[in-house]
């Protein structure tokens, strides 16, 4: 894997370590698997996403 940084407002993070400590998984792990859907599997229409998460087809 490889280490990366991102930027969160005050009420993401908040609302992070509430999902964290309410499902007793890392922070991390919970980004990972939010950031997957977001991801296209290979073979697949590419997907572009609005900052709202709202999926278009390209």
């Amino acid at each position: 894997m490889i280490r990366t940084q991102i930027c969160l407002t005050d009420k993401q993070r908040a609302e992070l370590a509430i999902i964290s400590r309410n499902s007793g998984k890392e922070q991390r792990e919970i980004i990972r698997r939010a950031i997957d859907p977001l991801i296209a599997p290979a073979g697949q229409d590419q997907m572009i996403f609005t900052a709202g998460f709202q999926l278009l087809r390209a």
